[in-house]
Formats: C-alpha cells, sequence, structure tokens
C-alpha cells in the first residue's frame, strides 16, 4: 500500500512521512527502529518518533545511529498534547542535542476536560484512551506557539492535534507553524474537500 501511494497517489509537492514506533526493552530499540529505517527508507520524505511511547534514554543510542548514516533522511519528534509546557526546553535541548530536524505538535490527549458537548455520563462510558480531533487543538496551538519562540529557527514545526478547518489551519499558521497536517478532519469530513476548502482560504490570506 505504501508503495502504491508512492508511485501513483502523490504529487512533486507532497511530503510522505512514516511514523516508526518499537518495544522499549533496550537493544531492541535501535535493531527495530533501524530496520523500520532502512523498510521505508525509499518511501519515506522523512521519519517521526512519538516522544514518550521510547524511553529517552533508550531513543538516544537510535538517534544517533540515524544521524550517522550517510542517507539520513529527516526525523521529527511527534509530541503528546499532555506534555507541559514547563517540560519543553528540555525536549528542544534533546531534539537540538540529537540532530532531530523537528517537531509535530501535537498527536492525542488523555484530557477529558475539554469534552463540553458530551455528558459525564457518556465520558464515563466510552472509558479511556487517547482523544483526537478538535478537543487538542487549543493545547497543540499552545505547543506550536512556544517551540516557534524557543526552538532553533532551523527545526521545522508542523501544526497537528484538531485541524479541522480552514479557521484551525489559519490559527496554526499564525503561531508559525511552517507546516500544518489533517488527520481527523478526514475521519469526519470528505478529505478533498476539506483540503481543498482550507487551501482556498489560506490562500486568500496570505495574498
Amino acid at each position: 500500500r505504501i508503495s502504491h501511494c508512492h508511485t501513483t497517489l502523490r504529487n512533486p509537492n507532497d511530503r510522505f512521512g512514516i511514523n516508526t514506533n518499537c518495544p522499549t526493552d533496550g537493544q531492541r530499540v535501535v535493531t527495530d527502529l533501524l530496520g523500520l529505517y532502512d523498510a521505508f527508507h525509499e518511501y519515506a520524505d522523512y521519519f517521526t518518533v512519538n516522544w514518550g511511547s521510547i524511553a529517552p534514554e533508550l531513543l538516544s543510542p537510535a538517534l544517533v545511529a540515524l544521524a550517522e548514516r550517510p542517507d539520513s533522511k529527516p526525523l521529527l519528534l511527534k509530541l503528546p498534547a499532555d506534555i507541559p509546557v514547563g517540560k519543553l526546553d528540555e525536549v528542544i535541548e534533546y531534539a537540538r542535542r540529537h540532530q532531530v530536524a523537528g517537531f509535530i505538535a501535537t498527536g492525542p490527549t488523555q484530557d477529558r476536560s475539554s469534552l463540553v458537548r458530551s455528558s459525564q455520563a457518556e465520558i464515563t462510558r466510552v472509558g479511556m484512551g487517547g482523544i483526537s480531533g478538535l478537543p487538542v487543538f487549543g493545547k497543540s496551538v499552545e505547543i506550536v506557539r512556544y517551540l516557534s519562540a524557543h526552538a532553533p529557527k532551523d527545526m521545522l514545526i508542523v501544526g497537528a492535534g484538531g485541524v479541522m478547518t480552514p479557521r484551525e489551519a489559519t490559527l496554526m499558521l499564525q503561531a508559525v507553524a511552517q507546516m500544518v497536517q489533517f488527520y481527523s478532519a478526514f475521519i469526519y469530513e470528505e478529505p478533498c474537500a476539506v483540503v481543498a476548502e482550507a487551501l482556498v482560504d489560506l490562500w486568500s490570506h496570505t495574498l
């Protein structure tokens, strides 16, 4: 499927990213991440690792090994929506030290406080798990804004999480995200319509 998307569905302006993850037991982190990198290297423009899914001390040797490869491709850290702003400087320094190319902000949240349209009974019935879509947006744009102010200027910042309409995409760009990703909108809306509407709106704001 990845080969099909890479060769038939993309145009020259597309950027094709591969999100990687693996078990967190010592040496397997290095072995598994390098294996995934090799398997998908020809297809990917960049790779992503979810921050927090692998302990930083276990992830470090893999990032060092990837940075030393002559065919290295950009690697981004995808931050969770629940990461405290007070921890971001630590993450930025970690990324700089390991030659990480930038950040995707953000992934899902465990916080239920933003589910204002659901009753407590409904929230309890759904149970635990990550929440994506619009409830994530406030956290995501706050983190994008902090990263744009404090991360090195050569690091790419991609706004993601809760971008459902052109309004959210515009706010991400105003927070100085260099790129914006659409995820949940593709599930709840027709993908082509979402992207087309967003691009037209964003283009009109840059004229």
